[in-house]
This record gives C-alpha cells, sequence and structure tokens, in this order.
C-alpha cells in the first residue's frame, strides 16, 4: 500500500479485531485494494462482516472507525458515521444552529441514531 503523507510510504496495512478487555488481537486480514473484493457492498463492510463473524450473536459490543461504520450492518455497535451516508435523516445531519454540548437522537423498531 502506497501511503504518501508516511515517512514509510509503502507497506503492508492489516485490518484487524480487537479484544478490549486482553487487548489482544482476535482475527485480522491484509488489506486488498480497493476493487479486490468480488462483493456488492462496499470494502469497510466486507471486513467489518468478515471479522465479526465471531462475535455475531454473542450480545458483544463493537466499537469503530467511520471508515468501518454502517447502518446496513445491523450489528450492535458504536461508531462514527460519515455525514454522507444516505441513511442518516436528514434532521440528524443539519447541524447549523445546534447548541453546543447538546445531543439528538432518533430510533424505529431496529436502530438508534444519536
Amino acid at each position: 500500500m502506497y501511503i504518501p503523507n508516511k515517512p514509510a510510504k509503502y507497506g503492508l496495512k492489516m485490518v484487524m479485531i480487537c479484544d478490549s478487555g486482553t487487548k489482544y488481537m482476535v482475527d485480522a486480514m491484509p488489506y486488498l485494494r480497493k476493487g479486490s473484493n468480488k462483493t456488492t457492498f462496499p470494502l469497510g463492510e466486507y471486513y467489518v462482516k468478515e471479522l465479526t463473524k465471531t462475535v455475531h450473536g454473542s450480545n458483544r459490543n463493537v466499537t469503530m472507525d467511520n471508515w468501518f461504520s454502517s447502518i446496513p450492518l445491523k450489528l450492535t455497535m458504536v461508531g462514527t458515521l460519515r455525514s454522507n451516508k444516505r441513511e442518516i435523516p436528514s434532521e440528524m445531519k443539519n447541524v447549523k444552529g445546534r447548541k453546543c454540548n447538546t445531543s439528538m437522537f432518533c430510533y424505529d423498531n431496529e436502530l438508534t441514531l444519536l
């Protein structure tokens, strides 16, 4: 992988799932360039689905970066969402005029956004 703004510009990138209690890596996959997965969903979702197979149905929460977080994953998770995701209601995207240190939430039968 080539990352121009890093001192070591070339290297291997690994995507990992780690246990927060033990701080050990549970599973990992090498990052393969964009377009290398043969699925119809985004690359970030692909890695999450593959790496979280062992924790599905275990009542565990997954915390992730916004490159990985996605509503269609249907996973109990904490993470930031990019504002350009089409699944986010427009009321949640508009931050102009909102007071500092406040929050909003919305929910339905399957999803809660905070």
